[in-house]
């Protein structure tokens, strides 16, 4: 999850695809499909597609490990 300057959130999944840059001036990143949670924390494939979001919008970054949910 991303938050941007202007707080806004960005949800994803970060995987195989996306990219983390390690340049020190430029901290930009990539995730590779963008979700969607809902209000009660479920995360759901929003998009088929990705976002890259350059290091001069990101606040902050909070990575989390991707785990299945059974269906309910």
């Amino acid at each position: 999850m991303v938050t941007l300057r202007d707080g806004t959130t960005i949800s994803g999944f970060l995987g195989s695809a996306s990219f983390i840059s390690s340049d020190p001036k430029e901290r930009d990143i990539y995730i590779e499909q963008v979700w969607r949670v809902d209000d009660d924390d479920k995360w759901t494939p929003h998009a088929k597609w990705g976002v890259w979001i350059p290091h001069s919008e990101i606040r902050y970054i909070e990575l989390m490990p991707f785990e299945e949910r059974p269906e309910s």
